[in-house]
């Protein structure tokens, strides 16, 4: 296997190969941004669109392998060979939903877009997949690998790709196992051992190797969530920073020291340990000055601290501030279309609903959508029949009340107390068992 495996690393690096992108995008605008990425997140090419939403590269000359390609917010992985003229048409702000390949290389895309649409659909109700025993969270894993074998052998590939899926499914079996443990902690607020079956498997897996993690996506993700997750179980800033010291992958490291940005605002808790660690190995001005602005946000944002104000469209167009709800409590969830995980915690937002409707809380829902996505925003509003007060920030990130909350990644849960003051900036997700117990108490 490891000889194999070599082999692949050598043709896939070495072989500088032309291919040419076009396409059309429907319901793009002036803010529209397209993108080629390797899979180690550098940005190979950004794509002009013209007045029609048309696109052309020009000869790409890249190794033929996976990469990202990207629309504003959302990304998907392509497979580029040699000669490839591959057409991509899809809908603005709906990448992964409406994307349709045509043309040489077709085929092997249009494979991964169904493998991915699958799987997103297969995880999106969280305690069906995740929310199990280990024997029944193992059986969803083979039943997601057996469906992305059905669907490889469904079309003829060419036989140096299905190889080289099938070890990147290799590896998408293991992340899947090793976010077992993540995953009871991330929804469901559960601390346990990662199941020796699991662990066994890990300790066999080399996860340091540079040309796998550019190579392979499913191997990148599964050392990124490893490392991750280690420098977060250890204490103090020392010892984070000793973990992160064995690092042997460089753009692993660049990748993680981006986390330790977003994890800022991400980890309370950890405010002052992740900030340290960003602030001794980033030396960009600008790049310090944004982290500051991370920490500063946090202290801000502190229980018992007077919230931040918003005065925000509704789906009607009337608006609504959150002054709106002075003497009731405020649950808000910052979330957007493209989000996944915020869309996995919708019917728990309906199941808190229902369980207090009676009690002086309400849920409002705040969307960081880009402007133009307004009307898909409003049909997902409606089509995911969403509750609460829907709400849709006027200039996304860049709102002044999602700026205050520093708030760098999604969903984002903010609870507020009935005279405006903050109970928690970070609130834990409506699938933690915590959220619904510490809504009792407060409304009892």
């Amino acid at each position: 296997m490891k000889k194999v495996l070599f082999l692949i690393i050598v043709m896939m690096s070495c072989s500088l190969v032309s291919q040419q992108l076009i396409g059309k995008v429907q319901h793009f605008s002036s803010t529209s941004e397209l993108s080629i990425v390797e899979i180690s997140e550098r940005v190979i090419k950004e794509i002009k669109l013209d007045n029609e939403g048309t696109f052309s590269t020009e000869n790409l000359k890249l190794s033929e392998g996976y990469y990202l390609f990207r629309s504003g917010n959302e990304s998907i992985t392509i497979y580029l060979k040699q000669n490839d003229v591959l057409v991509i048409n899809f809908d603005a702000g709906e990448l992964v939903n409406t994307v349709a390949f045509s043309g040489e290389g077709s085929k092997r895309n249009t494979y991964l877009i169904s493998k991915r649409r699958y799987s997103d659909k297969f995880k999106e109700k969280t305690d069906v997949f995740y929310g199990v025993d280990v024997v029944q969270y193992k059986n969803n894993v083979m039943s997601l690998q057996k469906r992305y074998k059905e669907l490889l052998t469904k079309e003829k590939l060419g036989k140096d790709f299905v190889y080289n899926e099938i070890t990147n499914l290799k590896y998408d079996y293991l992340l899947d196992l090793f976010n077992y443990k993540n995953s009871q902690k991330v929804y469901f607020g559960k601390e346990i051992k990662m199941p020796s079956e699991f662990l066994a498997l890990f300790e066999k897996t080399y996860l340091d190797n540079e040309k796998l993690y550019t190579i392979f996506p499913a191997y990148k993700n599964l050392a990124s969530l490893k490392w991750k997750l280690d420098i977060e179980n250890n204490e103090g800033f020392v010892k984070m920073d000793q973990v992160f010291s064995k690092v042997k992958i460089k753009p692993l490291s660049l990748e993680l020291l981006f986390s330790f940005y977003y994890a800022i605002t991400e980890k309370p808790e950890k405010v002052q340990d992740y900030y340290a660690l960003f602030r001794k190995y980033v030396t960009s001005p600008n790049f310090i000055r944004r982290a500051k602005n991370q920490l500063n946000s946090v202290k801000a944002t502190a229980k018992g601290k007077k919230s931040p104000s918003f005065n925000y469209k509704n789906t009607e167009g009337k608006q609504v501030a959150l002054a709106n709800f002075i003497g009731k409590y405020v649950f808000i969830d910052v979330w957007a279309t493209w989000c996944m995980p915020c869309l996995q915690q919708i019917p728990y937002i309906e199941d808190l609903e229902n369980k207090f409707k009676e009690k002086k809380i309400v849920f409002v829902s705040i969307s960081v959508d880009d402007e133009d996505k307004i009307d898909f925003w409003k049909e997902t509003v409606k089509t995911k029949a969403m509750k609460g007060v829907q709400l849709f920030a006027d200039k996304s990130f860049d709102s002044d009340f999602i700026r205050s909350y520093g708030v760098a990644s999604l969903p984002r849960f903010i609870l507020i107390d009935p005279s405006g003051n903050i109970v928690n900036s970070n609130m834990y997700k409506p699938s933690d068992t915590k959220t619904a117990k510490i809504l009792a108490d407060l409304l009892q």
